[in-house]
């Protein structure tokens, strides 16, 4: 069970530095270090292939009001059972969140 925690953080270190996040700021990637769990910095992990040639910036989507507000509201089991499980309400929702990104009345 220990192995799997360890490739599974060394994967998730990888892709963090593959994409460009600081893999310090990542949670268990931070436990891990200070318990001295495995090998967490990138410089100890022998990659193969075309590391840097691949790596990429992330950025983040733009949160608008509407994307803020179905965060907020996913918190709560009863919208996610009776709203976004119910797909007549889910796509009537979704073509007007298109709609209001398209009019550019969301953002």
């Amino acid at each position: 069970m220990v192995e799997v925690f360890l490739y599974s953080m060394i994967a998730v270190l990888v892709a963090a530095e593959l994409i460009g996040l600081d893999s310090a700021e990542i949670e268990h990637i931070h436990l891990a270090s200070s318990e001295q769990l495995g090998k967490t910095s990138l410089q100890k992990i022998d990659i193969v292939g075309q590391f840097e040639a691949n790596k990429t910036i992330f950025k983040p989507a733009h949160l608008d009001w509407m994307l803020k507000g179905m965060n907020y509201l996913t918190r709560y089991k009863v919208f996610v059972y009776y709203v976004l499980q119910n797909n007549l309400i889910f796509k009537t929702a979704k073509v007007f969140v298109q709609l209001a990104r398209k009019l550019r009345l969301a953002g």
